[in-house]
């Protein structure tokens, strides 16, 4: 997991891997949906990643 404060319409950037979209949903409810100071989440899923340099 990666938190990055961030310029523009949201605070905050959260990138988060999981096995799956079931395994995200889960982690979506229960952790975020849980969090009193979380407004509204923004979901973006990555298709492909032609450049990744992150080891």
């Amino acid at each position: 997991m990666e938190c990055h404060n961030i310029t523009g319409m949201n605070e905050y950037l959260l990138r988060v891997e999981t096995k799956d979209l079931v395994a995200y949903k889960r982690f979506h409810a229960d952790v975020l949906g849980e969090c009193a100071v979380v407004k509204s989440i923004t979901t973006m899923v990555v298709m492909d990643s032609p450049k990744d340099e992150r080891q």
